[in-house]
């Protein structure tokens, strides 16, 4: 499994405390952008995952109807000509 940070660990694990429920130590790649620190989460955010899209061939993403940030990179991804499958939350 890979998990790709848009920002260095200890930046983001606030942000992201799901990952205290997972073990980290189960992570085969994590991928940290330190490079990021310095910017709102939100653009952090895009960039890591536009980062993550130009990788792969196809994109699974589970997402609420209003996240704005999750459907926008769903819509990049589809721009790219990629195989894009979306879940709804709610």
């Amino acid at each position: 499994m890979e998990l790709g940070l848009c920002r260095h660990f200890s930046t983001t694990r606030a942000p992201i405390g799901f990952l205290a429920t997972y073990e980290i130590s189960t992570v085969q790649n994590l991928i940290e952008k330190p490079q990021y620190d310095h910017l709102p989460l939100i653009e952090a955010s895009r960039l890591c995952n536009m980062d993550i899209i130009s990788k792969v061939q196809q994109v699974i993403c589970f997402a609420f109807h209003d996240s704005r940030l999750l459907m926008e990179t769903c819509q990049e991804a589809k721009n790219m000509r990629k195989i894009v499958t979306l879940f709804y939350l709610d």
